[in-house]
C-alpha cells in the first residue's frame, strides 16, 4: 500500500506539474475588483507600485464606492463557486470587514484633507472617526503592524489641528512646491544680498507677505 500511495504522489505531482502558474494580480478574486474599480474609471498607478493616486483614493473612499468595491469579492466568488456555501460565506465576512474598514478610514480621509479651516466641533468629530478607525483596525487585523502614517493620523492629527486648525488639504505637497518655487523665484531678486541666513529671512519675510499683504509692516 504504501508503493502504491508513493506512485500516486508521483502521478498527482506530474499532473500538478503541468498547470501553469498563476502570476500576481491575475487571479480571479483581483479580476473582480478590476472590474469594479474600472466601474468607476480608477486605475491603479503601475510607476507607483499599482497604487492609487490622490483622486483615485477619495473617489474609492466614498461609501457608495466603497459598497461597490467590496461587493466584488463575494459575488465573483458566487459566480465562481455557487454551491461553496463555506466559501461563500468567508467571501462575505472578508467583504464586510474591508466594508467597514474603508468607511472609517474614509470618515478620517474626508475630516483631514478639506480645503478649510477647523473649529472644535469638527476636529472632535475627526478624533472620534480615527479612534473608532484604529481600533477597528487593531481588533480586525492583529497580526497587521500599524504603519507610520496610521501613528501620525492616531496620535499627532488631532494635536497639530488643535494647534493651527489648517486641515491637511492646506497643507499638501503641491502647496508645498508652490511655495518653494515662490522662494526660489524671490531669491534671484534678491541678489544683493551676501549673507546666506540674511537671503533666507528676506525671501521668507517677502513670500509671507505676497501670501497675506496684510502681514506688511508686522515685522518686529
Amino acid at each position: 500500500m504504501a508503493e502504491e500511495k508513493k506512485r500516486e504522489k508521483v502521478t498527482l505531482e506530474k499532473e500538478i506539474g503541468k498547470i501553469p502558474e498563476m502570476t500576481v494580480h491575475s487571479g480571479p478574486t483581483n479580476v473582480g475588483l478590476e472590474e469594479a474599480l474600472q466601474q468607476l474609471r480608477v486605475s491603479r498607478q503601475a510607476y507607483h507600485g499599482r497604487s492609487f493616486v490622490g483622486n483615485h483614493v477619495h473617489k474609492c473612499l466614498q461609501p457608495e464606492n466603497t459598497d461597490l468595491i467590496t461587493a466584488a469579492i463575494s459575488k465573483k466568488v458566487q459566480s465562481l463557486c455557487p454551491n461553496d456555501r463555506d466559501l461563500i460565506q468567508k467571501a462575505e465576512e472578508i467583504a464586510s470587514k474591508y466594508n467597514t474598514l474603508l468607511k472609517l478610514f474614509g470618515a478620517c480621509h474626508r475630516g483631514i484633507n478639506t480645503g478649510t479651516f477647523l473649529d472644535d466641533s469638527v476636529i472632535d468629530k475627526l478624533d472620534k472617526d480615527i479612534k473608532e478607525y484604529m481600533l477597528f483596525y487593531r481588533q480586525n487585523f492583529p497580526t497587521e503592524s500599524v504603519t507610520p502614517k496610521q501613528h501620525l493620523l492616531q496620535y499627532h492629527v488631532i494635536p497639530w489641528f488643535r494647534d493651527w486648525r489648517a486641515s491637511l488639504g492646506m497643507m499638501g505637497e503641491q502647496g508645498g512646491e508652490s511655495v518653494h518655487c515662490q522662494l526660489n523665484n524671490i531669491s534671484r531678486d534678491l541678489r544683493g544680498y551676501n549673507d546666506d541666513l540674511k537671503l533666507n529671512i528676506q525671501c521668507v519675510k517677502n513670500q509671507w507677505i505676497l501670501s497675506s499683504p496684510s502681514n506688511y509692516n508686522k515685522f518686529s
